[in-house]
Formats: C-alpha cells, sequence, structure tokens
C-alpha cells in the first residue's frame, strides 16, 4: 500500500514539474533589463482587455508586441524593428520618439525618416532617476505630438512611462494610472522598484 502511495506521489510531482515548466517563458530575457533579449516574429500575441480609457491598435509591422493608443497624442508599443515600423508609425502620424532602448538602427532609420528621437534609458532593477523623470516630464509636455514610446517589449518600462504621461500630462492618481499598468501587462509585484522610483 506504501508503495502504491509512493508511485502516486511520484507521478503527481511528475505531473506538476512538467506542468510549470511548459507554462514558463521559454524566451531568454535580458538579465540587465529583464526585457526579451531574442524577438521571435510570429510569436502569438495577448491583447489587453478592452477599455474607455485606452484603444488597443495591436500588432503592427515592424514593431515587437502590440500598440495602444492612450489618447491622440500618446502611443505605446514595443522596440522598432524594420523599416516598415517607421511606416507604421507614419500611418499613427506619430513625429516623435521615446526610446528607453535606443539601438544605432532606431538612430538611423528615425533621423532618415524625419521623426524625432529621444533616450530616458533606464533598467527594471533601479527605475527611473529623478533626471530621467523630469526628461520624460519636459518631453511629454514639450515634444511634437503624438509620440511613441517604447521598451523592448512595451509592457513594463514603456509602461512606466505611460504611467508618467497619465499623472503628469493627463493628471490621473497614482491609483488609476496603475490599475491601467496592470490591466496593459505591467506587473504591480515584480515592478516594484520601478514604480517605487515615481512615487518618490
Amino acid at each position: 500500500m506504501n508503495k502504491l502511495k509512493n508511485i502516486i506521489t511520484l507521478l503527481i510531482s511528475l505531473i506538476i514539474m512538467v506542468t510549470v515548466g511548459s507554462c514558463k517563458n521559454k524566451s531568454n530575457p535580458d538579465t540587465v533589463s529583464g526585457a526579451t533579449a531574442k524577438y521571435v516574429q510570429n510569436e502569438k500575441i495577448i491583447l489587453p482587455p478592452k477599455s474607455d480609457s485606452y484603444t488597443t491598435i495591436g500588432s503592427m509591422p515592424g514593431l515587437k508586441g502590440f500598440v495602444v493608443k492612450y489618447d491622440d497624442n500618446f502611443y505605446r508599443g514595443g522596440e522598432l524593428y524594420s523599416k516598415k515600423g517607421i511606416q507604421s508609425l507614419k500611418s499613427l502620424n506619430v513625429s516623435t520618439i521615446l526610446s528607453v532602448t535606443p539601438t544605432e538602427v532606431e538612430r538611423k532609420m528615425a533621423k532618415e525618416h524625419g521623426l524625432k528621437l529621444f533616450e530616458v534609458p533606464f533598467t527594471k532593477d533601479i527605475g527611473l532617476s529623478e533626471v530621467d523623470l523630469q526628461n520624460a516630464i519636459g518631453i511629454f509636455k514639450k515634444e511634437n505630438m503624438p509620440i511613441y514610446v517604447h521598451c523592448h517589449g512595451g509592457a513594463h518600462r514603456g509602461g512606466i512611462l505611460g504611467l508618467v504621461y497619465r499623472i503628469y500630462k493627463n493628471n490621473w492618481s497614482l491609483e488609476k494610472a496603475l490599475l491601467e499598468y496592470a490591466y496593459l501587462g505591467g506587473s504591480l509585484k515584480d515592478d516594484q522598484i520601478m514604480i517605487q522610483s515615481i512615487k518618490k
């Protein structure tokens, strides 16, 4: 009888291990930022729930992840990785890019196609510095709109800048902005360092 119980326990443990293992993200995260290092173009994208406060545009050529429109002046999404991304941004009338993860390719494409590019690089494990925060607020207040904000995937660091936009440009409460942040893929638990950097 004990032998049977041990076999059943072992089988249950194996099933749990296999299930948990298959649910984990199989991509290779960037150890510095926590973002996905390699983009899989045909990866299935899970769109956020519908809301009255934003519009989910969805997947667009040349841009990682999905694009969300907060209002007529602010779009958020993933990294720009090809010239098709420039065409996608121009179709939204975007004139300015705010990048958390700028690359030489992006700098070159923005310059060639007449888009302003601003850089506010920061990591998940440190968050926004006071200087980063003031730079982002200044860009939201002064620069040509609409603006496209992105990190690698668009959900976490790009979402933090979306949080800043909602609070400092749209005059939202932190609580309301955090709720939207969570709806759009941010983690209120795992992203606490970034959230606290804004609360300060």
